[in-house]
This record gives C-alpha cells, structure tokens and sequence, in this order.
C-alpha cells in the first residue's frame, strides 16, 4: 500500500516463480500539448541527433547520417525546451555526447525507450552531468542551488549562539559552534571531533511555516570535510536527514522534502512508502557529521562553516530533478567497468551487423558495460538480450569488454534497442574511421528493422517459426 512511484509505467517480471498483480491503480493528468516539429524524411529513416551543448558533435554527425541517406533532425539543448521530442516520428535518437546532457535529453531518452524507440548513446560513463536550464543558463546539481536562490526570497532562521545544544556520540570530546563574522553576518563556524557522530541542534519550530517548503544555505569545509549532514526532526520525533557534498569554496543549497530521507531511529508511525519530511512540522534542526551520513568524512578534527539558514517557497513548476536514470548496460556508471587500454577490438562472432573482419586498437579511456544476458540457451525466460559487436578477449578466448554494444528489450523497455559506446572521448567515435563505420552499421540494422535478423530479435521471440 502507499504511493510507490511518481512516473512509470506498470510490469511484473518473475523468476522462477510465478506471480499476479491486482488493484493496480494509476494518477495522472493530460499530455503536454505537442509542438510542432519539421521532422526531415530520408530514404533510410530519420535520425534526431543532439549533441554537446556547442553543437560541434551534432553537425559532425548529421553530416556522416546524411551521407547514409538518412533525414536529420538536428537538435540544440534549448530546442528541448520546446516541449517533448516526437519520438514516434523518428526511427532513432542519437546523443552524440552521453556524458554531459540536460534533464530535458533524460526524458527524451526514457520516453523513446518507453515507446519501443531506439537510441544510440555516444560517451560513457552516460549522464556523469545532468544538467538544468535557469536564467543564468545551464548548470550541474552543484550550482543549480545557486541559481535557484538568488530567484527567491529565504526567510532567515533566527539562532542565537547559545541556542544551539550538543549532539554527540562522545560529548566530552571537545567541539564548538560560534559565530564566524568574517565569513557573514549570519555565519556559523563549527569545529568538530568526529567519532561516530558530532553536531549541534537547534530548535527552529515554526521557521517553514505552510507555504515554505525548501531550507537554503550556504556551507564550505576544510580540506579534510567534503560532506555535511543536515537532520530535521519533526514534533513527533521522525527524524530526517540529508546529506550534501562540501567542498573548500562556498556552495549554496536549496533542500526540498525528498532531499531528506527518512531515518530508521525514529518512532514508529512515520517512513511508510510514500511518506516525506513535513516542513511546517519541523522542530528541530542538525548540522553534524555522522559515520552513517558523511561516509567520505574520516573520523579526527573538521571544521566546516555554514551562513545564510533560511526557508523559501518552492519556485513556480518545482526544482529540477538531477536524478541519473537507471538503464541495463548504459547508466549509472556502476553498471560499467573501465577497460584496459590499448586493446584490440573485433568484430563478435555473436553478431552479424559488422563485417566479420572488422577490428582496431583502441589507445583511449573507454568503458564497457557489466555482462549481461546475451539470449543464448533455450527457454531462459529472459525479455531482454545484450549484443557485444566490438569486443575483446584474452588469449584464452574470454570475454574482456566490448566497446560497442547493444540492448535489445527489457521487461521495462520492451522492443526498445539502445545501443552503447563506451569511448569516454565521444570525439573518437568520428575521429577513428572504423568505430565511426561500425556506429553507421549499428543505426542502420537498428532503423532497418527486425524482420530477417534473429540476432536482433529480443529473447523469446519467432523468427521463420523458430523461437529465438
């Protein structure tokens, strides 16, 4: 029971079992409305490409898919802000830079995939920025809080210093908090003795109120501090806490409800699915490093400042969300592993879209994605399949990463193709002639379509009266 997600769409995926689902329900408004869009036609498809936030790589690969005959949609980051991609009228996306895109390029990139579309991501680790429009213009996560808060107007939280109360593991160990003018007006030094945990807590009931919702400020560390915990316990006790990065220059912060995650040592009643710190209840609020919350922070002497403690109504629309999505083989970044270069690369035998003799050293960083089921056996039960068509093995014929791969459906994304190349340079898949001739293959058996190929054909599925 409770709320569960906010986007989505409904699946069931068993193993080895079976398994029902019922009283299934779903909230949603309308569609946004359509814009209208001037989709190229091309003999062998249309292609949407958007690239770096220059559009150097954009034009680079319109011009290498216009050279195969393909229409091109050619995209700016701001041409997202328009409104929502017509993935249905395109038989294929390509980010051209998947290492650094707008939140509006993550929403393309799952609504194509949830629309049986097809993608080709260029850069990997993929999403290692996810970026926001403001009026300042794009920014990362770090400083979109700053951006944010010089468009609203925070409400000082009023402490005086002997308001504020130990909170520690050991407090007989020395640590302070004071007033650090020199940093502010409304500056706070603290000079803490971490083990276990170490902070100080200050009662600030009433400061959100009911039409202020998010807690700004500012903070740095010192050399030694990269992270800082901020709880606040509500009137019945739950406690919720957050945890933001530090770095030894000034950062601002604007925390909403969901930056504080409910914590387990609260009394029971609160933390079910669905349920969210609850601002115009706060009582109280903790700035601390904890073993729990601050696992980069070493134990011994920090010191950290933090100035301008205030609460602000949520801007117009909401704040952006910078969350990485989750995609088999593509992102986050654990579901890579570095490969060890240089490496020659040649064509796997478990594909037949690249010529069997195709092959090159590759010198540069790059990534390949974990292992993934690749569909082979019979009656496996698996609804996605993963292709290796450049890879590497050792002397000994063992599987050693693949530069260039491809997802085939998944329970989520079903008949969807997403393929992955793990340069982490996306210059070099055009500089180096051959990665460049093997990414033209893969678009072409990807927009071609299915029907003759098994080795693109999800698990599970018939081809010539054979199960695949």
């Amino acid at each position: 029971t409770g709320r569960a997600v906010k986007r989505g769409r409904p699946g069931l995926t068993t193993t080895g079992m079976a398994g029902a689902c019922r009283e299934f329900s779903v909230e949603g408004g309308p569609p946004p409305p359509q814009t209208a869009w001037q989709i190229p036609a091309g003999g062998a498809g249309t292609v949407a490409i958007l690239g770096d936030q220059e559009g150097k790589l954009t034009d680079l690969w319109a011009k290498a898919f216009e050279g195969e005959g393909y229409g091109v949609l050619s995209l700016t980051w701001d041409d997202l802000l328009r409104g929502p991609l017509p993935i249905e009228s395109l038989d294929l996306l390509v980010l051209a830079d998947a290492r650094r895109l707008p939140v509006e390029a993550r929403e393309a990139l799952k609504d194509a995939l949830r629309s049986s579309g097809k993608v080709i991501a260029i850069g990997a680790p993929a999403f290692l920025e996810v970026l926001a429009h403001t009026p300042e213009g794009w920014v990362t996560a770090e400083k979109y809080g700053e951006a944010l808060v010089s468009r609203l107007k925070p409400v000082p939280i009023a402490i005086a210093p002997d308001a504020w109360r130990r909170n520690a593991r050991y407090p007989e160990k020395p640590s302070t908090i004071e007033p650090a003018p020199e940093e502010g007006p409304d500056a706070w030094k603290l000079s803490l003795d971490l083990d276990g945990w170490d902070g100080f807590t200050a009662d600030i009931a009433g400061a959100f109120g009911e039409d202020r919702g998010l807690l700004t400020f500012q903070a740095r560390g010192d050399e030694r501090t990269t992270q800082l915990s901020i709880e606040i316990r509500e009137k019945d006790g739950s406690r919720w806490i957050a945890g933001v990065p530090l770095s030894t220059e000034w950062r601002t912060y604007a925390l909403q409800s969901q930056d504080f995650p409910f914590w387990r040592d609260s009394p029971p009643g609160r933390g079910a699915p669905g349920d969210r710190l609850r601002p115009a209840d706060a009582a109280n609020l903790t700035i601390a490093l904890s073993g729990s919350h601050t696992p980069s922070v070493e134990p011994g002497p920090h010191t950290l400042w933090v100035r301008g403690l205030g609460t602000a109504a949520a801007p117009p629309g909401g704040e952006a969300d910078f969350a990485v999505p989750e995609i088999q083989a593509l992102s986050p970044s654990y579901m890579l592993f570095p490969l060890r270069t240089p490496r020659e690369f040649l064509a796997s035998l478990e594909q037949r879209v690249l010529p069997p003799k195709m092959g090159l050293t590759y010198r540069d960083e790059a990534y390949s994605p974990v292992w993934r089921e690749r569909g082979r056996g019979f009656n496996r039960e698996r609804s996605w399949r993963w292709v290796p068509f450049l890879e590497a093995r050792d002397k000994d014929g063992a599987h050693r990463g693949a530069l260039l791969s491809l997802m085939i459906g998944d329970s989520v994304s079903p008949d969807s193709m997403w393929a992955n190349v793990g340069v982490a340079d996306p210059q070099t898949a055009l500089s180096n002639e051959t990665l460049r001739r093997a990414v033209l293959a893969t678009a072409e058996a990807m927009t071609r379509g299915r029907g003759d190929d098994a080795r693109l054909l999800p698990a599970g599925s018939r081809c010539a009266g054979l199960l695949v």
